[in-house]
């Protein structure tokens, strides 16, 4: 919405490749690890990761890799199998997004931030501006004094920084170092927390007015009716691979795009593959294929209609069909704004369910030429529409069903 509102825009992928819980995966990871090797009665570390998939990344690894980790310690090869694990996971994750539609610009590391020195340039900035105090062997954001229930800790009492810490000079580098005016972050439900203390940090600074995160809550599926419970750690999980195997890309990103950040989405499965007006996506994009069907026809009887005469456009509900194509730039402009893009599907499926009634009592090839120009210049409007819409959303606008 934002590149078509014609802001230039960059596409960036936040890796999270340091800390205590990629600490914990690399652990569980060099426990599965030594499992291949014939090793028994291993145990993961608490919180670890007991999902299929970790055995899965271990056993790539011990493939790809032959036994180059074979005589390290338990520690040194979580150390050194977290981030090959964290390769094969990005390098999986860059094809499936590709496959759904998104495209990356950037891959940025955490770690990346600590190398670069640019961590540290922030906390110096911070304790400048009087944000920061040393206290118990740490170093902490005196996020109290700016309305926070508690500190935030930005370098741990062993020295280590924290997730916050890093957090905030990353952002402090996109918004200052490199000079965007803008930067939005996609998070998930449970970084409410982190939201807040980031808003304090970027006010801090002075880039409050420049950061927004817009926090969406977590995705249920629905198959046979029963709800899929999920959890990363436990297994209970679907990879979107599977998603779009079951009902393709199209039903995946007009259903995941149905309801707006701050509500959960219900993702029925028998209802993303039905061929029925019940499925939203199916319903709209039969709009569009039904207008290239009479084009076809139209073109095969030789018809143009650049010079058609809309006046003859009063039918009952032909202005209803006029009035929402004229509300698409608005619709455009405002979404650019709010990050709102949920109203997109809604609109889709509202000019497509103003075009369908009127389509069915309304034949379009008649043997008056004026009025048939008239409603084939109708039809091209809406399609029009249609593709600008299907094109945001990242869904096909298809020519025949």
């Amino acid at each position: 919405m934002l590149s078509f509102a014609g802001a230039a825009v960059v596409r960036e992928y936040y890796v999270n490749d340091s800390g205590n819980q990629i600490e914990i995966f690399g652990r569980t990871l060099a426990v599965r690890y030594r499992e291949l090797c014939g090793e028994t009665g291993l145990e993961i570390p608490e919180g670890g990761y007991a999902a299929p998939y970790v055995s899965e990344l271990a056993r790539q690894i011990r493939v790809e890799d032959a036994a180059r980790y074979d005589g390290l310690s338990l520690e040194e090869q979580a150390r050194a199998l977290a981030p090959r694990a964290i390769e094969l996971l990005v390098a999986g994750h860059k094809v499936t997004a590709e496959r759904f539609g998104i495209r990356f610009d950037n891959f940025t590391y955490e770690t990346s931030l600590l190398y670069s020195g640019y961590f540290e340039e922030t906390v110096a900035e911070l304790r400048r501006r009087g944000h920061v105090e040393d206290r118990d062997g740490a170093v902490w954001f005196r996020s109290r004094e700016l309305g926070e229930d508690i500190d935030s800790v930005l370098v741990r009492s062993n020295g280590l920084p924290t997730y916050f810490g890093v957090d905030v000079a990353y952002h402090r580098k996109v918004l200052s170092g490199l000079g965007f005016d803008r930067k939005i972050d996609i998070w998930g439900a449970n970084t409410h927390g982190h939201a807040r203390r980031m808003k304090l940090a970027m006010g801090a600074l002075d880039l409050g007015e420049k950061w927004q995160v817009v926090i969406y809550q977590f995705v249920k599926f629905i198959h046979e009716g029963v709800l899929v419970k999920m959890g990363k750690r436990t297994g209970q999980f679907l990879l979107l691979d599977d998603v779009l195997d079951a009902v393709g890309v199209d039903a995946t990103r007009f259903f995941l795009l149905q309801s707006g950040a701050d509500r959960s989405l219900d993702f029925d499965f028998e209802l993303a593959v039905q061929q029925s007006n019940e499925n939203p996506v199916y319903y709209a994009q039969y709009a569009h294929a039904r207008i290239t069907s009479v084009f076809r026809n139209a073109r095969e009887q030789g018809l143009t209609w650049d010079d058609a005469d809309l006046s003859l456009l009063d039918d009952p509900g032909v202005l209803d069909v006029v009035r929402s194509c004229l509300r698409f730039p608005e619709l455009a402009a405002d979404l650019a704004e709010t990050a709102q893009v949920h109203q997109l599907t809604a609109y889709a499926s509202e000019l497509a369910g103003l075009f369908h009634p009127w389509y069915k009592v309304n034949r379009v090839l008649t043997d008056d030429r004026g009025l048939t120009k008239a409603r084939l210049r109708l039809l091209e409007a809406v399609a029009v529409t249609l593709r600008q819409a299907f094109a945001l959303l990242g869904v096909s606008a298809p020519e025949q069903m």
